[in-house]
Formats: structure tokens, C-alpha cells, sequence
């Protein structure tokens, strides 16, 4: 497993999703404050924003997916007009009997799983799915209007 240096200790790639040593990294860069968080109604050791704060944030990142998940459907259906081939196995398969409507059916499930995990993680949590589920749609975006840009 290829592992990598961060500040001098060594993290293999599971270490990219452990939220305690996330949150512990940041805490000791002084971005966030140490102690229980405001929001957390467990009264446990949260990443310490407030609640408005917090808000804020879940608002500005479920915004960030609602617009890679919008600009993901858009290239990805004037790609496929433009004779492009989809790279997932199974949506090109979809496509094939469906056509390339099916995509907004699909992208909708996707977003409502999105929404049923943050609804079922602790609040401390919560903020991951967002990001979780957004950069693949942003990394899709990136890619689709790099190749729109080629015609």
C-alpha cells in the first residue's frame, strides 16, 4: 500500500478517511478550536464550530454537489451526442437499452443515498458525505468538459 508523509508521520491511504486523526491534524494547526462543539447534542469532542458555522458549512458543500451533480449530467449527455462512450460499465449499459436520459434517474438515486447516509451518521460526521459524494461528480465534471474542450 503506497503510504506517504504528512508532517513528518506516515499515513497509508485508510489513514485519508480516519475522521480522529482529520480532526486531530487540523485541531493542532489551530483551524479549529479544541472542546466540546456547540452543535453536538451527544456532548462529545466534536470538530468545535459552532452551529451557525457548522450550517454554513453542510450548506456551502451539499451546494458544491448540487452543482457537479447538475454539470455532471449536462456533459456527460452532450458528450454522449457527440459520440463519446461512457467509461462506467454499467451506465454504458444503461445507456444502451435506456438511452442516455436514464442518467438523471440514476444521478437522482445517487443523491438520495447521499442524503440517506448523512441523515444516518452523527452530526460530527455528516459533513464527509458531501465530499464524499461530490468530488467523484466534480472529478467527472474535470473530465467530460476536458474532452467537450477537444471538439
Amino acid at each position: 500500500m503506497p503510504r506517504m508523509s504528512v508532517t513528518g508521520r506516515e499515513i497509508g491511504f485508510s489513514g485519508i478517511c480516519d475522521v480522529q486523526n482529520i480532526r486531530e491534524h487540523i485541531v493542532s494547526h489551530g483551524r479549529l478550536r479544541r472542546g466540546p462543539a456547540i452543535h453536538n447534542s451527544a456532548g462529545g469532542d466534536g470538530w468545535g464550530l459552532s452551529r451557525t458555522h457548522w450550517f454554513r458549512l453542510e450548506v456551502g458543500l451539499w451546494l458544491v454537489v448540487s452543482l457537479a451533480f447538475a454539470l455532471d449530467g449536462v456533459t456527460t449527455t452532450v458528450g454522449l451526442q457527440h459520440g463519446f462512450v461512457e467509461s462506467n460499465p454499467l451506465l454504458r449499459a444503461a445507456f444502451a437499452v435506456f438511452g442516455s436520459s436514464v442518467i438523471w434517474p440514476l444521478k437522482a438515486g445517487a443523491l438520495a443515498l447521499a442524503l440517506a447516509c448523512w441523515a444516518t451518521l452523527p452530526r460530527d460526521e455528516r459533513v464527509l458525505v458531501p465530499v464524499v459524494f461530490g468530488l467523484p461528480w466534480a472529478f467527472a465534471v474535470g473530465a467530460n468538459l476536458g474532452l467537450l474542450l477537444t471538439l
